[in-house]
């Protein structure tokens, strides 16, 4: 069979004639438009829209004909896909910018069912509640489907994605629990929370995890069976050892354990929404898996209100499983672990993992460079605090950067 060449596997993903025009220069494009439709029979209150369009986690020789455009409730990409497993993802951030607060009841895809075309969305369920004067995000991820081996006949694709709002019920708060807001956003591919063996963390290069606490940035880093929400501040607060007698048992307490739930714990400004909690801190020995790593760390706790991150948290993170979620396979790929790794910070940070191999004991930590290392307790590095939030809570925002989670709910008797 004769190769084709770049050009002959060129795909065309698109709904106007004059797009299809391009397919004799050898382009690929996308157009797509995104109706998003408001159910309501009350006041000029009622104000969903689209307010930005970006794109993101582009694989491959895909790029934007041009850059995305909105304009209330449309938004249109126009996408060049030049070879089989090409994809880019497009993030669109939906505003309430009404009085009333919204409810998604229905989300409906529709699209040419090319073959060749894969669509696919992700960071917005069904039920969500968008409240006002909130924004939330909707993932399209548009690729070219990476098994096709011969050129397509149908070059042209489309897609429209509908959402269907009405106004909330009652005052328009979510009765979801902090926690249920967050598992209804579950992924399965690109950056977000997933879902994995051990329950829900959030995985890949940059999610919309990020969270205002204490005034300052933090990032949401899992969702714990109990309900509660475990947060990491987005930079480290300081330098300093694990332990100055170099022992590295932290509920002995180590020198950190005792900084951390003393004197930073009491620096803190919302404790109110701080929930102490168990924290596994069982020493790790050799072994050969994730699974055994986390056996380990779970073998023993300390009940305590901040900590770190432990060593298997770190490797979770990640969305490359096969090749990141031993310590010795991240330090092989580390720099590409690194690169889909959101814990990562370009600093030195103490992690809350202790291990023992023959008569070697120490901490790991998580390099400047993202590989991971065994250092003495008494060694000084980077400290990077986390908590767990209380599991009586709500959330509004979108998580993103711009616009983080904002905590809400506090008990009365609190």
């Amino acid at each position: 069979m004769k190769r084709m060449s770049k050009k002959q596997k060129s795909l065309l993903i698109g709904g106007l004639c004059t797009i299809v025009l391009l397919m004799v220069i050898g382009y690929a494009a996308f157009s797509s438009v995104l109706n998003i439709q408001g159910t309501t029979n009350i006041s000029s209150n009622w104000n969903i829209k689209i307010t930005n369009v970006t794109s993101k986690d582009i694989v491959g020789s895909a790029s934007n004909q041009e850059e995305p455009s909105w304009e209330n409730l449309t938004a249109t990409f126009n996408t060049n896909l030049v070879s089989p497993g090409d994809s880019i993802t497009y993030e669109i951030t939906v505003s309430n910018a009404g009085t009333l607060n919204a409810k998604l009841d229905k989300i409906t895809l529709s699209d040419t069912s090319n073959p060749a075309i894969k669509f696919e969305t992700s960071g917005l369920t069904e039920g969500d509640i968008l409240n006002a004067g909130s924004n939330t995000t909707l993932n399209v991820k548009v690729s070219y489907d990476i098994n096709v081996s011969s050129d397509p006949v149908n070059k042209v694709g489309e897609l429209t994605v509908t959402l269907d709002y009405s106004q909330a019920d009652g005052s328009g708060s979510s009765s979801q629990t902090a926690a249920e807001q967050l598992i209804a956003t579950t992924v399965t591919s690109g950056d977000g929370l997933y879902q994995d063996d051990y329950g829900y963390i959030y995985k890949g290069a940059n999610p919309n995890n990020y969270i205002t606490f204490n005034n300052e940035v933090w990032r949401i880093l899992s969702v714990q069976a109990d309900g509660t929400i475990k947060i990491v501040k987005n930079t480290n607060v300081r330098d300093m050892v694990w332990d100055s007698t170099n022992i590295n048992n932290w509920t002995r307490p180590a020198s950190l354990n005792t900084y951390l739930n003393e004197e930073y714990y009491n620096s803190l400004t919302d404790i109110e929404f701080v929930l102490g909690h168990d924290w596994n801190v069982g020493t790790v020995s050799e072994h050969t898996n994730l699974a055994e790593l986390i056996n380990d760390e779970n073998s023993d706790t300390y009940y305590g209100w901040v900590g770190l991150i432990s060593l298997s948290e770190y490797l979770r993170a990640s969305t490359n499983d096969s090749q990141c979620n031993h310590y010795e396979l991240n330090n092989t790929n580390y720099e590409m672990c690194r690169n889909i790794n959101w814990l990562f910070n370009s600093s030195n940070q103490w992690t809350l993992s202790s291990y023992i191999y023959s008569s070697s004991q120490g901490v790991f930590n998580i390099g400047y460079d993202g590989c991971i290392y065994g250092y003495n307790a008494s060694f000084i590095d980077g400290v990077r605090p986390a908590l767990y939030l209380r599991p009586d809570l709500s959330l509004t925002g979108s998580g993103t950067s711009n616009d983080p989670y904002i905590l809400s709910g506090i008990p009365d008797n609190i």
